[in-house]
C-alpha cells in the first residue's frame, strides 16, 4: 500500500518537523497577534484607512509567515478548496493591477487605455505604453493590500487550529463584539458625538458611535460575533457558558439597536438557522438547546426593546427599499463589464459613468454584483460558485455547537452584505477570512505538534503545501503577499480619493499652482477615470483664466454625464469671458442634472454681471426642455437618473423665480413661463401679486390673487396677499373679515395669517385684538425662542404704531431677553427718549457703549445725556 501510493504521488522529501523550541516561540506571539487582529483591527475604523490597511496586513503576513515556518504542512481537500479560492481572488486581483502592454489592455479593458491616455495627455505626460486593466490603479492596490490581509488571514487561522487553538479564536471573535458593543452602549449613554471624543463622523449623526462609524457595518459585525457568542454559550464541552451568553445577548442587542433593517433581519434569520443545525446533529439533548437558545433570543430581544423599542419598531415598519433600485442599476453595470471585469474596488470611479446622479455610490451594497463587475462575469460567476460549494461541504461537516455558531456567523454576515458592504472593510474581511480557516482546517491538540513528529502526513498533489516542502507553500504565500504589500504601500498611502480631492482643493485656495499640478499629476495617474479631480482641475484652472479649463471639465463631463457640477463650472467659466449665450447653453444642461444647484449658480450669475449681461430672453434659455408629467418642488427618492427626472423643469423654475431679485426683468420672464406650463403653480402666482402690488396695478393684482385662493383653497398664502391688497386700498375691515374665514378654512403654518391680521387689526386701530392675535402668533410658534422673540418684535411694532409707547418698549424688552440684540436696545431707549425717560435711555446707551466700545453713536449718547460713562 506504501509502495501504490509512493507510486502516485511521486518521490518527494519526507515532511520535517521544526524545533519544538521554534514552535513554542513562534505560536504563542502567533496567538498575541491574532488577538491584536481581531480585536483591535476593527478598533481601527474597520482598517478603511491607508495606513490602518497596510498595518494590518504587515502583521497578518508576519504571523502566517512564522507559523509557516515554525509548522509543518497541513491539509485536507476542503481546505484547498476554500484556499484556492482566495488565492485565485488574490491573483486576478493582482492581474488587475499590473500594468500591461497597451494593446493588449485595449483589448481588454479598452475603457481603461482610454481614460490612461486623454488623462495623460491633460497633464502633459507621454502616451503610457504600459497600462492596468483596472480604471482605478490606487483603488485596485488598496484592494489587493486587503487580499493579501485575507489570505494571510486564513493561512495563520488555519494553522493555529491545527496547533489546537480554534476555540480560542472564536472566543476572541466574541470578545471583539462584546468590546465593539460596550463602546457603542457607553457612547450612547454619554451622549457623546465624537469617537473616543477625538474623532467627529463626516457624515451626520449615527445611532451607535463605535470605531465602525456605518451603523449597517456595525450591525453585520454584530451579528456575526453574536452567532460565535451564542455558539460558545451552548458548547456542552465548555465552561463559562453563562459568559457567552451574556456576550450573545449583549452583542445581539447592540445590534438590533443600530436600526439597520438587513442587519435584524439576517440576524433573526441566522438564530432560526442556527437552532435548526443544532438541534438536528443534538437529538439527545435537544430541549435544553432549544430553552437556552431560546432564552438568549429573548433576552437579545428583551433588552434591545427596552432600550430602543419605539425607534426599532419605527425603523422596521419603513417602506423604502432605496437599496432595492441600487442593486438593479448595479446588476445591469455588472453585466457590461469587460471580460476581467472594471478592476477590483474600482466600482465608485467607473459607476458613476454608469448611473449618472447627484449622489456618489462607493459600493453597490451587494458583494454578489460587485464583485461581478470587479472581477467580471466569468471569473466572478466560477468564484461564487466555487465559494458557494465550499460553505455547503462545511455546513455538512460541523458538528459541535461552536462549530455551529461560527459557521452561521459567516453566513449572517454574508447574507447582510447582500445589502451591504462590510466585507469590503479589511478588518471585518480578515475576521472572516481567520473564521473560514478555523472550521476547515484539521482540528489538532494544544502541544502534541513539537511531539509528534508524525501526526501530519504527506499530501495530494492538489495541496498547496505540495509546492516542495510541506510547510513551503504558505511560507510563499506569506512572503509574497508581504513583498506585494511593500510594493504598493506607496500606492496605497496616497489611494485616498477624498484625501487627494482635500490636497488639491487645498492648494487651490492657496493659489499654489505648482503644488497643486504636482498633486494633481500624481493623484490622476492612480485615478485616471476619476472625474472629481478633473472637476477640481477645471475649477483651479478657471480661476486664473486658463483656456485648458473646458478641457478638463468636457473630460470630467464624458466620465460623469450626470453630474451638474462640470456644467456649472463650465457656465460659469463662459460668463466671465463674455460667452453668456453659451454659458446659458452649459446651464440648461446643469439644469438637467441638478435643477435646484443650477438655479442657485445661475441667480449668483446675475448678482455678479448684472441684468445687461442676463436678460431674460437668456434666462429662458437655460430652461430645461424636458417636460415634466406632474409639477413637483418635492425631491425624488434617492435612487434617481437626472436624464429621467420628470420634474427637473419644475423645479428649476421653482427655484431660480425664487432667487432671482423681485423687481428684477429675469424674474418676471420665468415667473411667466412657469405659470404658461403649470397655471396652478402658487409661489411665481404669490410673486406676480407681490409684483403689481409694489407697481400700484392693485386690480391685475387682485385678478392674480383670486385665482390663487381658487386653486389653493386650503393655502394660506393667497389669503395674506389678497388681505396685503385689500390693506393697499385701505379697507381694513374687509381683511379681517377675509382673513378670519381663512383661519378655519386653510391648512399648515398658519403664523402668516395670524401676523397679517394682527398688522391688519393695528390698521383700525383695535390694540386688544392685536395682542390676542399677537399671543395666537405665539402660541403656534412655541419651542423656537428666535420665532417667540420675533412674535415680541412684530408687537413692539404695531404698539408703537398704535401711540403705545410704554408697551413697545416693554415688548422691545421680552424680545432682548429671549434673543439679546442691540437693535432692540436701540429701540428700547429711543422710546425712553421720546417717552421723556431719559434716564433709563442714558442707562441704556451706557450699556450699549459699554458693550462695544466703538460704538461712537451709543458712546457720545451716553456722554451728551450727562451720564457718566462705566468702565471695566
Amino acid at each position: 500500500m506504501e509502495h501504490r501510493e509512493d507510486a502516485l504521488l511521486g518521490s518527494r522529501p519526507r515532511a520535517t518537523t521544526p524545533d519544538a523550541k521554534i514552535v513554542r516561540l513562534a505560536v504563542p506571539v502567533s496567538l498575541v497577534l491574532m488577538a491584536c487582529l481581531i480585536v483591535l483591527g476593527p478598533m481601527l475604523l474597520g482598517g478603511i484607512p491607508p495606513w490602518a490597511a497596510t498595518s494590518l496586513g504587515v502583521v497578518a503576513c508576519v504571523m502566517a509567515g512564522m507559523l509557516a515556518f515554525s509548522t509543518p504542512g497541513w491539509h485536507s481537500r476542503l481546505s484547498s478548496r476554500v484556499a484556492w479560492l482566495l488565492f485565485a481572488g488574490l491573483g486576478c486581483t493582482a492581474l488587475q493591477a499590473t500594468p500591461l502592454p497597451s494593446f493588449l489592455t485595449g483589448w481588454l479593458a479598452p475603457q481603461s487605455l482610454l481614460a490612461a491616455r486623454e488623462t495623460a495627455e491633460l497633464v502633459g505626460a507621454p502616451e503610457p505604453y504600459f497600462v492596468a486593466l483596472t480604471q482605478s490603479p490606487g483603488a485596485t492596490a488598496y484592494a489587493l493590500t486587503t487580499a493579501c490581509l485575507i489570505c494571510c488571514g486564513y493561512l495563520a487561522g488555519a494553522t493555529l487550529t491545527t496547533h489546537g487553538y480554534r476555540s480560542l479564536i472564536w472566543k476572541m471573535v466574541a470578545i471583539a463584539g462584546a468590546v465593539m458593543a460596550v463602546i457603542g452602549l457607553l457612547h450612547a449613554a454619554a451622549g457623546l458625538r465624537e469617537l473616543f471624543g477625538v474623532y467627529r463622523p463626516k457624515f451626520g449623526n449615527v445611532q451607535l458611535l463605535t470605531p465602525l462609524i456605518n451603523t449597517n457595518n456595525l450591525a453585520g459585525f454584530l451579528g456575526l460575533t453574536t452567532m460565535v457568542s451564542l455558539g460558545l454559550g451552548l458548547d456542552k464541552n465548555r465552561e463559562s457558558r453563562g459568559i457567552w451568553l451574556v456576550c450573545a445577548t449583549l452583542t445581539g442587542a447592540t445590534c438590533m439597536m443600530t436600526l439597520s433593517r438587513g442587519g435584524i433581519a439576517a440576524l433573526l434569520a441566522g438564530v432560526v438557522l442556527f437552532i435548526t443545525l443544532l438541534t438536528s446533529r443534538r437529538r439527545r439533548d435537544r430541549r435544553v438547546t432549544i430553552v437556552a437558545a431560546g432564552a438568549a433570543t429573548a433576552g437579545t430581544l428583551g433588552l434591545s426593546a427596552y432600550i430602543a423599542g419605539p425607534r426599532i419598531a419605527s425603523e422596521l415598519s419603513r417602506t423604502d427599499f432605496g437599496k432595492l433600485e441600487l442593486l438593479r442599476e448595479s446588476a445591469s453595470f455588472a453585466l457590461n463589464a469587460p471580460p476581467l471585469g472594471i478592476g477590483r474596488g474600482a466600482f465608485s470611479t467607473a459607476f458613476v459613468s454608469h448611473h449618472g446622479s447627484l449622489f456618489r455610490f462607493e459600493y453597490p451594497e451587494n458583494l454578489v454584483t460587485q464583485w461581478l463587475s470587479e472581477w467580471g462575469l466569468l471569473f466572478g460567476t466560477l468564484w461564487l460558485a466555487g465559494l458557494g460549494a465550499a460553505l455547503w461541504a462545511i455546513g455538512k461537516k460541523i458538528q459541535s455547537s461552536s462549530s455551529i455558531g461560527a459557521f452561521v456567523g459567516v453566513l449572517v454576515i454574508a447574507t447582510h452584505n447582500l445589502v451591504d458592504f462590510s466585507l469590503e472593510l479589511p478588518a471585518i474581511a480578515l475576521l472572516v477570512s481567520v473564521m473560514l480557516g478555523t472550521l476547515v482546517a484539521p482540528r489538532g491538540r494544544r502541544g502534541n505538534l513539537g511531539k509528534d513528529p508524525n501526526r501530519f502526513q504527506s499530501f495530494p498533489p492538489t495541496s498547496l503545501s505540495s509546492i516542495a516542502a510541506p510547510n513551503r507553500g504558505p511560507m510563499i504565500i506569506a512572503g509574497a503577499s508581504a513583498l506585494v504589500i511593500a510594493i504598493t504601500t506607496p500606492t496605497v498611502a496616497a489611494s485616498s480619493v477624498s484625501q487627494s480631492n482635500h490636497s488639491l482643493m487645498t492648494h487651490v485656495r492657496s493659489g499654489n499652482r505648482t503644488a497643486f499640478r504636482s498633486t494633481l499629476t500624481r493623484a490622476v495617474s492612480l485615478h485616471p477615470s476619476e472625474p472629481s479631480m478633473l472637476l477640481i482641475a477645471g475649477v483651479e484652472a478657471a480661476q486664473h483664466g486658463d483656456a485648458q479649463a473646458l478641457r478638463w471639465l468636457s473630460r470630467a463631463m464624458t466620465l460623469a454625464p450626470g453630474w451638474p457640477g462640470p456644467h456649472l463650472e463650465a457656465a460659469d467659466f463662459l460668463a466671465t469671458h463674455g460667452r453668456t449665450d453659451q454659458a446659458m447653453l452649459e446651464m440648461r444642461e446643469a439644469a438637467m442634472r441638478g435643477p435646484e444647484q443650477s438655479a442657485k449658480r445661475l441667480c449668483a450669475l446675475h448678482e455678479r454681471l448684472g441684468q445687461d449681461q442676463i436678460t431674460p430672453a437668456r434666462a429662458l434659455a437655460s430652461i430645461p426642455r424636458r417636460s415634466p408629467a406632474t409639477f413637483s418642488a418635492s425631491r425624488s427618492s434617492e435612487i434617481r437618473k437626472p436624464h429621467g427626472a420628470k420634474n427637473a423643469t419644475a423645479e428649476y423654475l421653482l427655484a431660480l423665480g425664487a432667487c432671482l431679485p423681485l423687481e428684477s426683468a429675469a424674474a418676471a420672464a420665468v415667473d411667466d413661463a412657469t405659470l404658461r406650463r403649470h397655471s396652478s403653480a402658487l409661489p411665481p402666482r404669490i410673486r406676480i401679486v407681490r409684483r403689481l402690488l409694489a407697481a400700484g396695478r392693485v386690480t391685475a393684482a387682485h385678478q392674480h390673487a383670486r385665482r390663487a385662493r381658487h386653486q389653493h383653497p386650503t393655502s394660506p398664502l393667497p389669503y395674506v396677499w389678497s388681505a396685503e391688497l385689500l390693506r393697499a386700498q385701505n379697507k381694513p375691515k374687509q381683511a379681517v373679515r377675509l382673513l378670519r374665514r381663512a383661519v378655519s378654512k386653510t391648512q399648515g403654518d398658519l403664523g402668516p395669517l395670524w401676523a397679517t391680521l394682527a398688522q391688519t387689526y393695528a390698521d383700525i386701530p383695535n390694540p386688544i385684538a392685536v395682542r390676542q392675535t399677537i399671543a395666537r402668533l405665539r402660541a403656534s410658534r412655541a419651542g423656537s425662542t428666535p420665532s417667540i422673540a420675533a412674535t415680541y418684535r412684530l408687537l413692539a411694532d404695531l404698539e408703537e404704531r398704535m401711540g403705545n409707547l410704554g408697551r413697545a418698549r416693554g415688548a422691545w424688552r421680552d424680545a432682548h431677553r429671549l434673543v439679546p440684540s442691540r437693535t432692540a436696545l436701540y429701540r428700547m431707549a429711543s422710546l425712553s427718549e421720546r417717552m421723556g425717560d431719559t434716564i433709563r435711555a442714558q442707562l441704556i446707551y451706557a450699556q450699549l457703549c459699554e458693550e462695544a466700545p466703538d460704538d461712537e453713536n451709543a458712546c457720545t449718547r451716553a456722554e451728551t445725556s450727562g451720564k457718566p460713562r462705566r468702565t471695566n
